[in-house]
């Protein structure tokens, strides 16, 4: 316990707290700043869910082919693992 890489195991919900904190202040920050641009117009619904996609679709992808492909190379082993 006295270990210092096992206080970021103890410390990871802090994390994640604070993973959250700051999306949600970036993402309302950045929607005033357009907010502030547009003379108080948010702009469409659609429009904002649509940015979000297209910002966040490339890395998702990026990740799950990664998984997907690369990781099975290293990641297993056991009698049944090459089966899949």
């Amino acid at each position: 316990m006295g270990d210092f890489l096992f206080s970021i195991v103890l410390s990871a919900e802090h994390v994640v707290d604070i993973f959250f904190w700051l999306t949600a202040f970036l993402g309302s920050y950045f929607l005033l700043c357009k907010m502030r641009d547009n003379e108080g117009l948010m702009g469409s619904w659609p429009f904002l869910y649509l940015n979000r996609l297209v910002r966040l679709l490339p890395l998702y992808m990026f990740s799950l082919f990664f998984f997907w492909k690369f990781l099975v190379l290293f990641g297993g082993d056991g009698p049944l693992f090459f089966m899949y």
